[in-house]
């Protein structure tokens, strides 16, 4: 443009050409001054110079040639060129420990071209958690190079004023970054220094949220080498921080168990590092309590049943899921499974016995019925070996096994044997075994039988019994139990005459008695009964005895509810009155008479004794000891006795007011006498009896 800045004129012009008209008259060596404006090129060389061409009045700058002409000397030029800068970050999310990228885009604002060769000074300046770690020109004719946070960009041809320069950036984000980052950076354009100048322009990126980044390793130990089925075991975790990122405080690390079958989770603890647990089932939350640095383990066990069902071996795996990370959506940061662990089986047995018989019997058999229980937890395969040994008190001796009930075979002999499963025997299930005892134990005692059992793989040689059990004492009874019955086989009796009586020895068991074997009679005989001897009826044996003992010999064998039969004989005393009885007691063949008490006693109903008066009318007292004594039969039974004699005359010869059968004519010369008896009955009744007795001194005549 053009401006008349001083003199009598005015200027107008475009381009390269201008017209000055004077305002008023310009004398000679009047000045007229125009101010002309221009602009240099953004691609201008190193110098400039402008020339002028002046033609006056009336003069044809397309025809005339000029009045004047000058040219400026050579002017350098400086080139100005500034630029502007925008930062970018390539993720809106960044993750601490990973790389990440920012985008520049510098434009230059002019107004200058920038020549080829030019620097363009870059200063990053990262947030905390940053490090800038290289440069690449992406687009625009430049290269760059740079370490750190500064760089420089050389342009490799002319960058036009509005022409841009694409670099990426990238960096590290920091391990342990703070929750968000930022980034920033200055420019200077061509020829500044950024030491002393003022950056051309800067920009910073927003808020770039920092995702932390923890990647864990995880390791799974079983603590035992070998489990047993029904029983508890534990396996050891060990979590590691592989990083890069610090764990911060109160951090959830999930835990997911894997248990294979015949396993069951129930617990975690943690027992090394800065956290605490929270668990059930097969999903724990480990928290952290402290930071843990790249590196930092923490160790947690897990506590587990095994199934008293698992058979064979087991395993147990675990996955981790570091935090911020969903165990539903995401995979697991690591996993790990323990090798197959071996399980023994676990059996623990229990074992009842009861005795069959409430009492058992000397020198006969019994039977106890034995219930094998498997408590579990683990099944009994099929052709496992149970253990058994009796355990039998004194008086007892094991003859034999049966199994009764339950999938076993038994064998065994004396004291010990061993049940084979035949099939499975599941926990709660059972093997009832009979077992056969012999008692030897005396009649009056007691016996015992207590029995252990072992279960498959135990020794009972070297290994405790898993249980045991013992009878309650039991009363042992005799083999024979007699009864005895005695029968008067008169129904009246005579004193002064012999009787007999009908004695019915039964045994009652419970066992037969065998051949040879002793049977000890007592007669119990009353007042007026003398027991003269003995002798058998019916039956298998032989009697001997004398008085008041005798003994039975059996000959053969006495069935249980089989008889002996003995006769008694016996004497009725002639002084025996009103009636007599006849007691007896028996004693089987293994009890002492003398010590203990009979197997049974019996008596006789009361027998009457005959009580007529029978009085002779001779009696002979010659001195032969026959009929000596006017002796009237049945006179002792009464307990008044009178006897008068009187000889023919009415003359008293002789009186016994307590008449014994005693007089034997005294001195009375033969011939007839008169008796009067007066005799007193047990009801204080008298009766009196009189008739004639003959004395008679010499027989045969």
């Amino acid at each position: 443009g053009y401006t008349v800045t001083s003199g009598n004129g005015t200027v107008a012009g475009t381009g390269n050409s201008a017209t000055v008209t004077t305002g008023a008259v310009i004398p000679v060596g009047g000045t007229i001054t125009v101010s002309v404006t221009a602009d240099v090129d953004a691609d201008a060389p190193a110098t400039i110079a402008n020339g002028i061409s002046v033609w006056g009045p009336d003069n044809d700058p397309d025809t005339d040639t000029p009045d004047d002409e000058d040219d400026t000397p050579e002017i350098p030029v400086d080139r100005a060129s500034n630029i502007s800068i925008t930062k970018v970050a390539d993720q809106p999310r960044v993750k601490a420990g990973t790389t990440t990228s920012f985008t520049l885009t510098l434009v230059n604002d002019g107004p200058s071209v920038i020549e080829v060769g030019k620097a363009i000074h870059l200063a990053e300046r990262p947030g905390a958690g940053v490090t800038i770690t290289g440069y690449a020109v992406t687009a625009g004719a430049a290269t760059i190079a740079g370490t750190a946070n500064e760089a420089v960009l050389t342009t490799t041809v002319k960058i036009a004023v509005g022409g841009t320069i694409t670099v990426s950036v990238t960096a590290v984000v920091d391990a342990n970054a703070p929750a968000t980052i930022t980034n920033g950076i200055s420019v200077w354009g061509p020829d500044k220094d950024p030491e002393t100048e003022d950056p051309d322009d800067e920009d910073d990126t927003p808020e770039i949220p920092v995702d932390p980044n923890a990647t864990l390793s995880i390791t799974k130990v079983a603590d035992q080498a070998r489990v047993k089925a029904g029983e508890n075991t534990s396996f050891t975790l060990t979590i590691t921080n592989e990083g890069p990122s610090d764990i911060g405080v109160g951090e959830d690390i999930r835990l997911v168990e894997r248990p294979g079958q015949g396993v069951a989770i129930t617990g975690y603890a943690v027992s090394s590092g800065p956290a605490t647990v929270n668990g059930t089932g097969n999903n724990a939350v480990v928290t952290t309590n402290a930071v843990l640095p790249m590196g930092g383990t923490i160790v947690v066990s897990v506590s587990a049943t095994v199934m008293g069902d698992a058979e064979g071996t087991i395993t147990n795996g675990i996955s981790v899921w570091g935090p911020n990370k969903d165990p539903e959506t995401a995979d697991p940061d690591d996993e790990d499974d323990t090798p197959e662990i071996p399980v023994d089986p676990s059996y623990a047995l229990r074992i009842t016995k009861m005795a069959d018989d409430q009492t058992v019997v000397s020198g006969g058999s019994t039977t106890f019925t034995v219930t094998v229980t498997n408590n579990g937890p683990s099944t009994i395969a099929a052709g496992e070996v149970i253990s058994l040994e009796e355990r039998p008190g004194t008086g007892v001796a094991i003859t034999g096994y049966q199994v009764t009930s339950g999938n076993a075979s038994a064998t065994g002999s004396g004291n010990r044997a061993a049940l084979t499963t035949s099939a499975a025997i599941p926990s709660g299930g059972t093997v009832i075994v009979s077992v056969s005892a012999d008692v030897t134990a005396p009649a009056g005692s007691t016996i015992t039988n207590g029995i252990a059992v072992w279960g498959p793989d135990k020794n009972p040689d070297t290994d405790d019994e898993d249980d045991e059990d013992e009878t309650p004492e039991i009363p042992v009874g005799r083999p024979y139990t007699l009864s005895i019955e005695k029968v008067a086989d008169q129904s009246i009796v005579t004193a002064g005459q012999p009787t007999t009586f009908t004695v019915t020895v039964t045994n009652n068991g419970p066992l037969e008695i065998g051949s040879g074997r002793v049977i000890t009679l007592d007669e119990r005989p009353g007042a007026g009964v003398t027991i003269a001897g003995y002798e058998i009826v019916s039956g298998a044996a032989t009697i001997n005895g004398t008085g008041n003992t005798a003994t039975i010999t059996t000959t053969g064998t006495v069935g249980v509810g089989s008889t002996i039969v003995v006769r008694i004989n016996a004497n009725v005393e002639p002084t025996a009155t009103n009636t007599i009885t006849n007691g007896i007691a028996v004693w089987g063949p293994d009890r002492n008479p003398d010590t203990e008490d009979p197997d049974d006693e019996d008596n006789t109903n009361p027998i009457p004794v005959d009580a007529t008066i029978d009085i002779p009318n001779v009696f002979t007292p010659n001195g032969d000891g026959l009929n000596d004594r006017f002796v009237i039969k049945n006179v002792m039974q009464y307990q008044g006795r009178e006897l008068i004699i009187i000889n023919r005359w009415g003359n008293q010869v002789y009186k016994s007011m307590d008449y014994n059968n005693d007089w034997d004519g005294g001195t009375l010369a033969e011939g007839t006498y008169y008796y009067i008896l007066r005799v007193r009955n047990n009801n204080g009744e008298w009766q009196t009896h009189k008739g004639p007795i003959a004395i008679i001194r010499v027989t045969n005549r």
